[in-house]
């Protein structure tokens, strides 16, 4: 089961508890598949570049519950060191997401042309 990752930084751990060793980190709008339910809340899940670790079910969603937009939308991938994400295209609108260099996001048309008209 494919499902996408929804903390900015989502901690991959070596064991299903958070006190271990840390294997690896998944960021914001990366696919991640799932493989296994291990324990509680924990599940074993492979990254898009083959690693396999243990995240807690907070930290993705499977993408069945997903927006179909954002499944099917093409994602861009953040290259500045950290991105917040607004509900509008100005500073002092409400904070939504930040989202680390590497992060993927993804812009839907109809947000677009709203943006692009003020």
């Amino acid at each position: 089961m494919k499902a996408w990752i929804i903390r900015d930084i989502a901690p991959l751990m070596t064991k299903p508890t958070t006190m271990c060793e840390l294997a690896d980190e998944a960021l914001f709008g990366m696919p991640v598949e799932i493989l296994s339910h291990e324990k509680e809340d924990w599940y074993r899940v492979r990254t898009h570049y083959r690693y396999e670790a243990l995240i807690h079910r907070d930290c993705f969603l499977p993408e069945e519950l997903c927006d179909s937009r954002w499944v099917e939308a093409v994602k861009k991938v953040v290259i500045t060191p950290y991105a917040d994400i607004h509900a509008e295209p100005k500073v002092q609108s409400p904070f939504l997401q930040g989202i680390p260099r590497g992060g993927r996001v993804a812009i839907f048309p109809e947000v677009e042309s709203v943006r692009c008209q003020k």
